[in-house]
């Protein structure tokens, strides 16, 4: 998403950010990972949300709508084949249906609402499996609360609450940084909706695009109008 913004608001598009999204999509298919599919999935819809609706770049608009009538059932053709000439179908077939391990991560998600309630100030960081589990939660609320109790909790949801106000507050400005922070809110968004099912405080590029917003607005509200050079890095 970091290189669709500038794809379709510069007005000379880089070839470069076009190859960068056809390796991540590649990549994406080839991971065979339901999870990142429905990453995926929520993060271009509510990009596409905030570009077509609240941004509303008449360059971006007409570029967007190219981009789905003709790009797409290219990029679905080509990665469609990738998939095929690799033998892939039928594992992909078997991985995006119900996995033995779901019924455990179910069960583990509501067992971690009784460690919840044993240690109300969290069992500590890192230690949830220590207990009495094999398995993280796969739910990375339930996981913060049973690891640091309903205050650690309270203050992810603060923060993660903050960088996607400060995103929004960009993206509705409609100044410089609104398709970066277009870009950032969609992944934020995706991975708040992922983290239900999947623990994500590992992903080193959540906290990244957490810092990401404030860090824009803060640039923003420091320089504005902010220099082309300062903005290079969106492009």
């Amino acid at each position: 998403f970091l290189s669709l913004a500038p794809l379709i608001h510069e007005e000379r598009p880089r070839l470069r950010h076009g190859f960068v999204i056809f390796l991540s999509l590649a990549g994406i298919t080839l991971a065979l990972s339901r999870g990142a599919y429905a990453h995926l999935l929520v993060s271009l819809l509510v990009f596409l949300f905030l570009e077509l609706v609240v941004i509303r770049d008449a360059r971006a608009v007409r570029r967007l709508v190219l981009g789905m009538t003709f790009v797409t059932p290219i990029l679905v053709v080509a990665l469609g084949f990738l998939v095929l000439n690799a033998g892939l179908g039928s594992f992909m077939q078997d991985r995006l249906s119900m996995q033995s391990y779901d019924q455990v991560r179910f069960r583990n998600q509501f067992e971690s609402l009784v460690v919840a309630h044993e240690h109300l100030l969290g069992v500590g960081p890192g230690q949830f499996t220590k207990p009495r589990f094999l398995q993280d939660p796969h739910n990375n609320y339930l996981k913060v609360l049973a690891e640091n109790g309903p205050v650690g909790l309270l203050s992810f949801l603060a923060l993660v609450s903050t960088s996607v106000f400060y995103g929004l507050a960009g993206v509705f400005r409609r100044g410089r940084t609104a398709p970066a922070q277009a870009a950032c809110v969609a992944v934020l968004i995706g991975i708040i909706v992922e983290s239900i099912i999947i623990d994500t405080l590992h992903w080193r590029h959540y906290f990244l695009f957490l810092g990401v917003p404030i860090g824009l607005t803060l640039h923003e509200r420091a320089k504005d109008p902010i220099s082309d050079a300062d903005s290079a890095f969106l492009h």
